[in-house]
């Protein structure tokens, strides 16, 4: 994690602050589920897993999302 990154749980979502950039970004709570469970050290299989259970949707459907989310958090690192 970058140092000028700055991230804090407000509710469900999780806002994050780039003070480099002067940037403020919100995780909507799927993605606030995946940061949370990525600072965990958990894999690919295992979030999506936990996201199956706790949405009861389709794993598929969810890797899709965990795809996208990813790309957009690889940007903040």
């Amino acid at each position: 994690m970058k140092k000028n990154i700055i991230f804090q749980k407000i509710g469900k979502k999780i806002m994050i602050f780039d003070s480099k950039k002067s940037l403020l970004y919100s995780l909507n709570e799927t993605a606030s589920y995946v940061w949370k469970k990525l600072r965990l050290r958990c894999n690919k299989k295992q979030i999506i897993n936990g996201l199956t259970k706790k949405y009861k949707v389709d794993g598929s459907e969810l890797e899709v999302d965990y795809n996208q989310i990813i790309k957009k958090i690889k940007k903040l690192r």
